[in-house]
């Protein structure tokens, strides 16, 4: 009995212990081929943003340099890398994950060891993933000296010949209909893109006739002209944005736009140039002119003045007349 109840506190015991490693979890795999992408998702309770700068990759205690980028798509991050030629164990660290913990919110290191081993992979992509708005491309780098056929699967499936190094596929969204994640298919990878459609603007906005909005026509509409419906839902697309994208910048307390001001994901996005402001907001040139014109009538002023003294004589000269004229 009592070996029994020394088994279920030490049972407890490894179950806290190990519990902040099963907070944060991947589909990660022990290993990859040299040359490979690896594309993985990280699950868990993700309570703060995570960023590529939370990423550290390792050679035993040595950091190793990866090309690789990690993103929140939708409601999930997702983390692709290409794995390195050198066939040797390395582990993956996402530092300082915010998740709950026993019920309570901690800090934690996801760790997870892989191992490259085996012969070089017949192709890489780059990226291992999409977040974007508009059509896009993945490079893909064959590794071998002859052509190799693969096939590709995105709204339709088709087939392309891959030329030994790198090869750009290019793909359109101008058949989705509907911002989310999807499934992109290229050879034995199967990556996430998650595409924004900003097609219900266009459908709006009668001046815009270009299918897929882009940050940069969306600043271009002139709202002026638009229904409150029609405003609204260009201002929801913008707010998308950065005001950096459009492109424009944020003005400072003290600075006034001397363009049109537009709603951004930052807030208020300036197209011209930020400029200092008066005390009333508007232009201080008026001042300059100001005090010009006090500068003008003062010298006027003064010289009516000096001329007017000057041609009264002095009185001393005037009572020395006055006696000349009284003497016969």
């Amino acid at each position: 009995m009592r070996k029994n109840i020394c088994g279920l506190v030490f049972l407890i015991a490894i179950i806290l212990v190990v519990q902040p490693v099963f907070a944060i979890s991947s589909n990660m795999k022990d290993s990859y081929l040299p040359g490979e992408t690896i594309v993985i998702k990280i699950s868990g309770n993700i309570l703060e943003p995570i960023s590529s700068g939370n990423v550290e990759f390792r050679r035993g205690h040595i950091l190793v340099p990866f090309d690789y980028d990690l993103k929140k798509l939708g409601e999930d991050y997702y983390l692709w890398a290409i794995a390195p030629e050198s066939q040797i164990n390395y582990t993956l660290t996402i530092k300082e994950i915010s998740t709950y913990v026993s019920g309570k919110v901690q800090k934690i290191d996801y760790v997870k060891n892989f191992s490259i081993l085996g012969n070089l992979s017949d192709y890489s992509i780059k990226p291992g993933f999409v977040l974007d708005d508009k059509d896009f491309e993945i490079k893909v780098q064959l590794n071998e000296d002859i052509n190799k056929p693969i096939d590709l699967k995105f709204i339709e499936e088709r087939e392309v010949v891959l030329k030994p190094g790198e090869n750009i596929v290019k793909f359109s969204i101008s058949e989705i209909n509907e911002t989310g994640l999807y499934n992109l298919t290229i050879g034995k990878y199967i990556l996430p893109a998650y595409l924004k459609i900003n097609k219900s603007v266009s459908k709006i906005v009668e001046n815009i006739t270009i299918g897929n909005l882009t940050n940069v026509s969306l600043a271009e509409i002139d709202v002026e002209n638009l229904s409150e419906q029609e405003k609204e839902a260009v201002n929801v697309e913008r707010a998308k944005y950065h005001c950096y994208e459009f492109p424009g910048k944020i003005c400072t307390a003290d600075q006034t736009c001397s363009g049109e001001t537009i709603v951004s994901m930052d807030g208020a996005c300036c197209l011209g140039d930020c400029g200092a402001k008066t005390a009333e907001g508007g232009s201080s040139a008026w001042i300059g002119y100001l005090i010009a014109a006090i500068v003008i009538i003062a010298g006027i002023f003064i010289w009516i003045r000096y001329k007017k003294i000057k041609a009264e004589k002095n009185p001393l000269e005037k009572k020395i007349l006055s006696l000349e004229k009284k003497i016969p």
